[in-house]
């Protein structure tokens, strides 16, 4: 299972400044070369569910 991460599922910018965020230590690796980033995340296994039915949301621990 698994999903793309980009601009348009982002409704934002999502860049390599951006994903900096989640993975830090791209823009030192990198520098300033900040193009647009596209994510590939393969989830392998979710524990620790948690329902949230009035936002339409399920919350888990995912291993990717």
């Amino acid at each position: 299972m698994g999903f793309i991460v980009d601009s348009t599922t982002t409704g934002s910018t999502f860049d390599i400044y951006t994903l900096n965020y989640a993975i830090p230590g791209l823009l030192r690796h990198y520098g300033f070369v900040n193009k647009e980033a596209l994510m590939n995340v393969t989830v392998i296994g979710m524990t620790d569910f948690k329902v949230h039915p009035e936002q339409q949301v399920v919350e888990c621990r995912a291993v990717a």
